[in-house]
């Protein structure tokens, strides 16, 4: 692999690790990426998130506990017309103004339907014979009848 030399700037290494995407005008990352999706790479002896190493290029240094955020939703993407600083709830907001949140019965691993988390919620049984019958653990079904999981659903349902 070709190792970039230590004399380069934050931008030629940007630049080197990165290919603008035509259709979307994302810049894409194409160096390490976490398992999250974000690029990094090693600058001044310490890793960096590409994508704030972009922002903070083209715009400054980031303000204390402030983050970056992609408004296009591309975790890999370092174009810096795609990224605004803000607040983590900030950040929250637009994820779910946008959707992007997978909760409830939109994660993969989850056993219940949302109907499932309702008929639980409204049922008087042992935790334990509940548990068996729909296969989750007792303490699954206390958080339930707690409404402290899947709190969305009974919003709906007055409570």
């Amino acid at each position: 692999m070709f190792r970039v030399p230590s004399s380069w700037t934050a931008q030629q290494r940007l630049d080197h690790y990165s290919i603008p995407e035509p259709t979307s005008g994302c810049v894409l990352w194409l160096g390490g990426v976490l398992n999250h999706g974000h690029g990094y790479l090693r600058f001044q002896g310490r890793k960096v998130l590409a994508h704030r190493l972009a922002w903070s290029g083209a715009h400054g240094a980031i303000p204390q506990g402030l983050e970056i955020c992609h408004s296009c939703d591309v975790p890999s993407c370092i174009n810096p017309q795609h990224l605004f600083c803000g607040t983590h709830k900030d950040n929250m907001d637009d994820r779910d103004r946008k959707g992007r949140v997978a909760y409830g019965a939109r994660l993969p691993q989850t056993q219940l339907s949302d109907a499932d988390v309702i008929a639980i919620s409204q049922t008087s049984g042992r935790q334990k014979d509940v548990a068996a019958e729909y296969g989750i653990d007792r303490a699954m079904v206390s958080l339930i009848r707690a409404r402290k999981t899947r709190k969305h659903l009974f919003h709906s349902i007055g409570g």
